[in-house]
């Protein structure tokens, strides 16, 4: 990954300039898909701290539970996302 950063600069003198635009349009895209795809604001708005740090960790454990990572954590902690997720619906959507 370093190489390809490394090599990146070299290529493309704005390359600062490049990457900003591509940092920008992706964060611009996520808050579009989360409009239009699941129908509420993103995480971004209600906290800076659960966005920039839980959501890399709730990123990570979907990793490890791809892997097959201590299936009975998953489960407990599906069971406790789906009833807050019911109160927050039946909570926003009344």
């Amino acid at each position: 990954m370093v190489h390809n950063a490394t090599q990146f600069s070299a290529s493309y003198p704005n390359h600062n300039t490049l990457a900003l635009i591509v940092h920008v349009s992706a964060w611009i895209l996520q808050f579009l898909g989360h409009g239009f795809a699941e129908k509420r604001s993103p995480a971004l708005k209600e906290s800076l701290i659960q966005a920039l740090l839980t959501a890399p960790l709730f990123v990570w454990m979907e990793v490890l539970f791809g892997l097959g990572y201590r299936p009975e954590l998953q489960k407990r902690i599906k069971t406790k996302v789906n009833a807050a997720l019911a109160i927050y619906k039946r909570k926003n959507l009344s």
